[in-house]
């Protein structure tokens, strides 16, 4: 069965209390996933209270 960059990226990292990897893997998802993407970052924005970005 075929999967996504996204589906194994995201496996990885699985356990999202894992803090060193991350911001790595949420930079990554932002910057590269398009839609999903545009998704994380805007909910990052309310939970965390971070900046919106600039295109």
């Amino acid at each position: 069965m075929p999967v996504t960059w996204q589906q194994v990226l995201l496996e990885y990292q699985r356990d999202w209390s894992r803090k060193a990897t991350y911001d790595a893997v949420m930079d990554l998802v932002r910057e590269h996933s398009g839609a999903y993407g545009m998704g994380v970052d805007y909910a990052y924005t309310m939970v965390h209270g971070a900046p919106e970005r600039k295109a």
